[in-house]
């Protein structure tokens, strides 16, 4: 009796050990939102920026607002500090303003950005209807050039002073240098 009560028993618990657990509740993932890049310091920054965009500031006072939207996925953005170049000194008619900057790489955006430099004075004889972006761009009748440079222009994009900032907008990055300025017509 003794040995039925014992394999009675082991059926019992073999039974018990061989059903099935209550299935797991389902999980969900947390969705973090990414956050717009806030970033400062230096002569150049190296950022990876994405759709929520930022706002990049140099050591100089130059600062390079991406608004959420503006570009269409995750980028790594350099902003610093150009080469100077005297597109700009040559002429009775334009004066730079502030550092030359590059802000690269060369990228369409689905947004406009904004490019401020802080706005002390305008040199004598220039207003503020003066203000200009000078946007460094490919030329687009390439030919031969020394050394296998390349021949660029300077387009001319409208700016404006605001809060003590010369500031414009971009809505496209061509990989190359840009230089505020003030210019009159010849």
């Amino acid at each position: 009796m003794n040995d039925l009560r014992w394999i009675a028993l082991v059926s019992l618990v073999s039974a018990c050990g061989a059903s099935a657990a209550p299935p797991a509740p389902p999980t969900t993932a947390a969705v973090v939102a990414p956050r717009p890049v806030h970033q400062r310091g230096g002569e150049k920054l190296i950022v990876r920026v994405g759709r929520a965009g930022g706002t990049l500031e140099l050591d100089n006072g130059a600062r390079l607002d991406i608004p959420a939207g503006a570009l269409d996925e995750d980028v790594e953005l350099t902003f610093a500090d150009g080469t100077r170049t005297t597109a700009f000194a040559n002429r009775d008619f334009e004066r730079p303003l502030g550092p030359t900057l590059e802000i690269a790489p060369e990228l369409a955006l689905a947004g406009p950005v904004r490019l401020s430099i802080p706005l002390r004075n305008l040199p004598e004889g220039f207003g503020e209807t003066d203000l200009a972006l000078g946007v460094e761009a490919t030329a687009s009748l390439q030919r031969a050039v020394g050394g296998g440079g390349t021949q660029t222009r300077w387009d001319y994009l409208a700016a404006a002073p605001a809060s003590g900032r010369a500031q414009a907008e971009l809505s496209r990055l061509n990989g190359l240098r840009v230089q505020f300025i003030v210019s009159k017509s010849e």
